[in-house]
C-alpha cells in the first residue's frame, strides 16, 4: 500500500515505509513477510504466556511453601497469633503491588493491541489516541488474550470495523472525506467558532487527553463533520 505522506504516523509505523521513485511511500515488507512476522509474533506471545504462567506458578509455590514453613514455626512457638502489625501491613502492600502490576500489564497489552489495529488508519497521533482509547474501553483480557468485553465470542475484528465505520470518528480516520489541517474537518460557514476552537485546542494539546476530553473531542469532531456535510450538500 502506497501513501502520499507519512505525516502523523507513529514512528514505529513510518519505519516500515520507504520513499519510491514515484514520490510515494511504499511498505517495505511483502505479504509473505507480514504473514511470517505475524506467525512469529503469535508464537512469541504464546511462548511468553507459557513462560509467565510457569514462572508465576513457581513463584506462588515457593512463596506458599515459605509462608507455610514460617507459619508452622510460629505456631510451634505459640506466636502465630502475635504477628506484628508491621508484618500484616507488608503483606497488604505486596498484595496491592501485585494487583497494580497486573492492571498495568493488562493496560499495556490492550494499548499495544489497539495501536496495531488503528495505527495506519488515524490521521495523526492525537486521532490515534482517541480511537485507541475507545477500542481499549471495549476489550478485556481473558487468559492473556484480548476479547470483546462482555462477549468473548464476538469477532474482535468486527469491533474494530464498527469503530472505524462510526460517523463520529470520520474526522479521525484517513480516507474518511474529512478535510482541513491534518485531516481535521473544515466547519465551512455553519459550524460555531467556539466548537472549532475547542476542537483545535484539544487536537493540539501536548499532554494525553483525559477520558472526558476524549469524549468531548469525538462529539466536537462529529459536529464539525456534520456541518461540513451539510455545507457540501448546499453547494
Amino acid at each position: 500500500m502506497a501513501l502520499e505522506t507519512l505525516d502523523g504516523l507513529p514512528e514505529e509505523v513510518t519505519k516500515l515505509y520507504a520513499k519510491g521513485e514515484d514520490g510515494k511511500f511504499h511498505l517495505l515488507v511483502s505479504d509473505s513477510d507480514v504473514k511470517g512476522f505475524k506467525s512469529s509474533l503469535q508464537k512469541e506471545r504464546e511462548n511468553r504466556e507459557i513462560a509467565e504462567k510457569a514462572l508465576k506458578a513457581k513463584q506462588d509455590a515457593e512463596e506458599s511453601a515459605k509462608l507455610e514453613a514460617e507459619r508452622k514455626a510460629l505456631e510451634a512457638k505459640g506466636e502465630y497469633e502475635k504477628l506484628s502489625a508491621g508484618d500484616k501491613k507488608r503483606i497488604q502492600e505486596l498484595e496491592a503491588e501485585l494487583g497494580k502490576r497486573g492492571a498495568e500489564h493488562e493496560q499495556y497489552v490492550k494499548h499495544t493491541f489497539a495501536l496495531s489495529h488503528l495505527g495506519t488508519l488515524a490521521v495523526n497521533e492525537r486521532a490515534l489516541e482517541v480511537l485507541a482509547s475507545d477500542l481499549e474501553s471495549k476489550i478485556e483480557l481473558v487468559q492473556g488474550k484480548p476479547v470483546v468485553k462482555g462477549d468473548p465470542s464476538k469477532d474482535i475484528k468486527a469491533l474494530v470495523a464498527e469503530i472505524t465505520a462510526d460517523p463520529l470518528y470520520a474526522p479521525f480516520l484517513r480516507g474518511s472525506g474529512a478535510s482541513g489541517p491534518g485531516g481535521n474537518p473544515n466547519p465551512g460557514g455553519g459550524a460555531p467558532a467556539s466548537a472549532r476552537a475547542k476542537y483545535d485546542a484539544l487536537m493540539a494539546k501536548a499532554t494525553p487527553l483525559t477520558p472526558s476530553e476524549n469524549r468531548e473531542l469525538v462529539v466536537l469532531g462529529g459536529q464539525l463533520q456534520t456541518e461540513l456535510n451539510n455545507a457540501s450538500k448546499k453547494e
